[in-house]
């Protein structure tokens, strides 16, 4: 029968990993054929691991886009609620499609050496209320003025950007840099998402 491959690795006593890094994927459909550098594979209808799958790797692959990913993903993991951490870097993601959002407490995304040229994409991640620690270097959008106060921006829960802590001054560095000097485009986008923040468009 159809195979699937389900998180058993114990990270400590509470995380357990799946990594599909490095397993030439050009969709996310090919993780059906492939094992997992990391977890074991079992057979439909198997039992539940004791400790749910907290860590979805996906790095270092060739995919491009979403497509299907809920869908794979409810296929593979016995829970979506219980992934807190998804690396993605190191592929070739240009844009983020609503179906990226399965993943309701995911706190850490890795992001970081893909080819997101646009800062629209960025703001999309405002759905993930949980978000602490993001990477998103080595994308074209890291060379764009302002790249980093506006990211610190539009999160201001995170803790971490692009593996360097974020501290309370680099809050107020972010809030300066808004209200003062950030060109009229970011500016305007940031206070358009504020908008819909407060009419409710945005948690």
């Amino acid at each position: 029968g159809l195979q699937m491959h389900f998180c058993f690795v114990f990270l400590g006593n509470e995380m357990s990993l799946l990594d599909f890094s490095f397993s030439d994927l050009t969709q996310l459909e090919d993780v059906y054929e492939e094992d997992p550098r990391e977890g074991k594979v079992k057979k439909e209808g198997g039992k539940p691991p004791r400790h749910p799958c907290t860590t979805l790797k996906l790095n270092n692959n060739a995919l491009a886009d979403f497509h299907g990913f809920a869908d794979v993903l409810n296929t593979i993991l016995w829970d979506l609620d219980s992934i807190t951490l998804l690396d993605l870097s190191f592929n070739a993601i240009t844009k983020l499609t609503p179906e990226f959002f399965s993943l309701p407490n995911l706190g850490v995304l890795y992001l970081h050496g893909n080819d997101i040229s646009s800062f629209k994409e960025v703001d999309k991640l405002l759905q993930l209320h949980d978000l602490k620690i993001l990477s998103l270097h080595g994308n074209p959008i890291e060379k764009e003025d302002g790249y980093r106060n506006y990211v610190i921006s539009l999160f201001p829960q995170l803790k971490k950007l692009d593996f360097t802590g974020v501290t309370s001054k680099d809050h107020d560095a972010a809030a300066t840099w808004k209200n003062v000097h950030a060109p009229k485009k970011m500016a305007r986008a940031l206070k358009r998402i504020e908008k819909k923040q407060a009419d409710g468009g945005v948690e």
